[in-house]
């Protein structure tokens, strides 16, 4: 699998001070998914990908941000298969 997150957050405070312990911490993000990949099961994709969503959201207090997880070569004859989650949701 192969991971995307686009994230959205009020990054003021970091970049005034220039301080690591006001971003977001990337390093923890990869360790939280690199975990949450090896250790959660699901039957289908669209639901390890929304538990994915789910964890991020409620680990690193995300509100905004856009998950999209990578399957290559699920299929014959396509090089990628993809399913992305919108947070907040859209209708």
């Amino acid at each position: 699998l192969w991971v995307d997150l686009e994230i959205s957050y009020d990054l003021r405070k970091a970049a005034a001070s220039d301080h690591i312990e006001d971003a977001l911490d990337y390093s923890h993000l990869a360790e939280h998914i690199h975990t949450f990949a090896a250790n959660q099961r699901a039957g289908l994709m669209e639901r390890w990908v929304s538990l994915l969503a789910d964890s991020l959201a409620e680990r690193f207090q995300l509100t905004k941000f856009t998950l999209t997880v990578h399957k290559p070569q699920a299929i014959g004859r396509a090089s990628d298969v993809a399913i992305t989650v919108i947070r907040p949701e859209i209708d």
